[in-house]
């Protein structure tokens, strides 16, 4: 019961985080950056459940292997960055927008994020 639950968690973690999309234009307001920084949260929660799963192999239900932890440490340590960077310039720029490019690359990262934890957790022994 204890490892649907925990599955449960990491999948309800990352369908909160579906909002945020790259954008085209030429900036980004305020409330997109805030967005995409709460869909970093989620999505940061739910890697940190995949790393705390038993190393496979275990008996039954979800584990964590190597090649999940690394893929979704790097992943993690990128969208860090990449969001990071973003609200730093949202912050040391208040009340201008926030560049697309920065935007975008933030959005990329943590996308790149819920696809690692999504893979790795979708492994069972």
């Amino acid at each position: 019961m204890k490892k649907i639950l925990l599955a449960g968690g990491l999948m309800l973690g990352l369908s909160g985080c579906s909002t945020i999309s790259m954008v085209t234009g030429a900036s980004v307001s305020p409330n997109q950056v805030y967005v995409t920084g709460n869909a970093f949260v989620a999505a940061e929660a739910s890697a940190t459940q995949y790393l705390n799963l038993p190393t496979c192999p275990v008996k039954t239900g979800l584990c964590k292997t190597a090649a999940g932890v690394k893929a979704v440490v790097v992943a993690v340590r990128s969208a860090r960055k990449a969001v990071s960077d973003m609200v730093a310039y949202a912050a040391a720029n208040p009340g201008q927008v926030v560049p697309v490019s920065l935007y975008n690359t933030a959005v990329s990262a943590v996308d790149g994020m819920q696809t690692a934890v999504t893979q790795y957790s979708a492994m069972k022994n």
